[in-house]
């Protein structure tokens, strides 16, 4: 159950970076900032849920 929530990690990671950029009160430095954590995010999310979409419980 560990190893679930470890691989999941990552995709909780990227959705609260999404909540920040759409909360309209970053300024547009803040924005882009997490614009570009949002698409270094993006490839780790998507390995962590295809592993576990793969495990067979």
């Amino acid at each position: 159950m560990a190893d679930i929530r470890n691989k999941l990690s990552p995709a909780s990671h990227l959705i609260c970076l999404v909540g920040e950029y759409f909360d309209g009160t970053k300024s547009a430095e803040e924005f882009m900032q997490i614009h570009e954590h949002i698409k270094e995010a993006i490839p780790k999310a998507q390995e962590s849920i295809e592993y576990v979409r793969k495990l067979k419980l």
